[in-house]
């Protein structure tokens, strides 16, 4: 049995330590994260936030840049991954979608303007929800993905395994075309999961650490 992780390390720790106890499991980082400067983020915000929305846990120190300029603002979190990283780093309030994906946030009051804060690539399904409420949305980038070319190694590692964890659509661009059609994708919220869906039949959703594991297990060991 062969999982493969395709987050950058050492992101996939936690869970690699839990299921290498059971299964083979490989890493391969599909993307390359460039962060930049949290109080050049805060600076460069054009507008007081009623509410900071933070989309990946790799904006978490941006959003606490901008959550100390902006003391009155609500802070809110797209996945339960995010929310305990934001916590973590000393944000104790903070809002935190149903859905790992950013259509969860309807489930929450957030108030006039929304300032997003996360990867430069960004998808429209924030914007698309902040319409529709009548707020005004902006976005403050804190850092840039870029996709890594895949060695020849790392690209067998895909196309043998069984089931394979991808975390964003910029990293299912890369490595969906190594996933054999039999293999069962794992992603994190319904945003990835309506990119991976249209390309490959087995598609399941998990959010956070916990959840992903108990998926894998139950995908490789179905009772």
């Amino acid at each position: 049995m062969n999982v493969v992780l395709t987050r950058e390390p050492p992101r996939n720790e936690d869970i690699r330590t839990v299921l290498s106890l059971a299964v083979n499991v490989d890493e391969v980082p599909a993307t390359e994260t460039q962060s930049l400067d949290p109080y050049a983020v805060a600076a460069s915000c054009p507008v007081v936030p009623g509410t900071i929305v933070v989309t990946s846990s790799r904006a978490v120190s941006a959003a606490v840049a901008l959550a100390a300029k902006f003391p009155s603002a609500v802070v809110a979190a797209v996945g339960r991954v995010t929310s305990d990283h934001l916590r973590t780093a000393g944000i104790a309030e903070v809002l935190t979608a149903d859905d790992e994906g950013a259509l969860g946030l309807r489930t929450l009051k957030l108030h006039d303007p929304v300032v997003s804060v996360g990867a430069r690539e960004t998808r429209p399904e924030l914007a698309t929800l902040c319409h529709e409420l009548g707020l005004r949305h902006e976005h403050c980038v804190a850092y840039e993905t870029h996709p890594r070319q895949l060695s020849d190694e790392e690209r067998a590692m895909l196309m043998r395994a069984d089931v394979v964890t991808v975390a964003a659509p910029s990293a299912w661009a890369v490595v969906g075309p190594f996933v054999r059609p039999t293999a069962t994708v794992i992603v994190r919220g319904e945003t990835t999961a309506s990119v991976v869906r249209p390309d490959h039949p087995t598609v399941l959703v998990a959010a956070g650490e916990t959840a992903t594991v108990a998926a894998v297990l139950r995908a490789l060991f179905p009772a």
